[in-house]
């Protein structure tokens, strides 16, 4: 018993294993389809909680792109990100630093 329960591990840390290999591949060569809703040129890769950030200057939108693969589901904190995203808790900070210190402003 414990042999082949060993053995059904080894099986299922093989096929998790191909899964995440799956997910990488998707994640860097699916921007480069046609059917990507965002130009490549725009995109900048994040990987975590979101895995791109796209910026369109043309249709003045900031779009957050997570990609995912078969049956995978956003993780508890990209369905906090989308929530936000969503509710328009979004902000834009600039933080300066000059021979003064910093100054941060909202």
């Amino acid at each position: 018993k414990v042999v082949i329960k060993e053995a059904y591990q080894k099986l299922q840390n093989q096929k998790k294993s191909s899964e995440v290999k799956t997910g990488f591949m998707a994640e860097a060569l699916l921007p480069i389809t046609e059917q990507f809703p965002c130009d490549p040129k725009s995109m900048r890769f994040l990987g975590a909680p979101v895995d791109y950030i796209s910026f369109d200057y043309e249709n003045e939108v900031i779009t957050f792109i997570e990609v995912k693969t078969g049956d995978s589901v956003l993780n508890d904190n990209q369905k906090k990100v989308k929530k936000m995203i969503e509710e328009g808790k979004v902000k834009f900070v600039l933080v300066r630093l000059n021979e003064n210190g910093i100054k941060i402003k909202t």
